[in-house]
């Protein structure tokens, strides 16, 4: 058995994620923090337009993409890869006209949420960073980034389908309050 040197400070404290891979979550960290913003407009506006659940669901939401972050701040973290904290983009295409827009915008914002960590998990497979492949599946620190985006994605669509109904208002801020705080798990 050959007897191999203890590692240096420097040596141990390299990352094993490739630089690519450590941008893309960088990138997917950013637009977690715009979708916060985001959904936290939202909540504003349904808030200030006297629809206090559909605020509070919108704050429940823009705390999940808060929750998202962090998964991922902390696995670069645990990686020990260096990074610039990125800043938030503005979400200045994201006006909203009417109640259903939120619902539209989020079901759109989704989707590209999904197709941006899909692409983490492209680039992990290929690089064969099982690690990484790992953490998005959700088999390290609870953090389960590709299976809550199915969550998330389903949740929108109901969502935007609800709001697309000619029920009143106030009814279909209800069901949507209700299929997101009294969802089964």
């Amino acid at each position: 058995m050959e007897f191999k040197r203890p590692l240096t400070l420097a040596q141990r404290r390299q990352t094993s994620l490739s630089d690519e891979i450590r941008d893309l979550f960088v990138l997917q960290l950013q637009h977690e923090l715009k979708n916060f913003t985001l959904y936290n407009s939202f909540s504003v506006y349904y808030s200030v337009h006297g629809l206090e659940k559909l605020g509070k669901y919108y704050k429940a939401r823009a705390d999940e993409e808060l929750k998202h972050q962090q998964w991922i701040m902390a696995y670069l973290s645990d990686c020990d890869a260096y990074f610039e904290y990125p800043s938030i983009p503005i979400n200045d295409n994201e006006k909203v006209n009417d109640n259903v827009t939120p619902f539209r915008l989020t079901v759109d914002r989704e989707i590209e949420t999904t197709e941006m960590i899909n692409h983490i998990a492209d680039t992990a497979f290929n690089q064969g960073d099982w690690a990484t492949l790992s953490f998005l599946m959700g088999n390290y620190n609870a953090a389960k980034l590709i299976p809550e985006q199915i969550e998330e994605e389903s949740l929108s669509r109901t969502a935007l389908d609800i709001m697309e109904t000619d029920d009143h208002i106030l009814k279909k801020e209800d069901q949507i309050y209700d299929l997101y705080f009294n969802k089964k798990d």
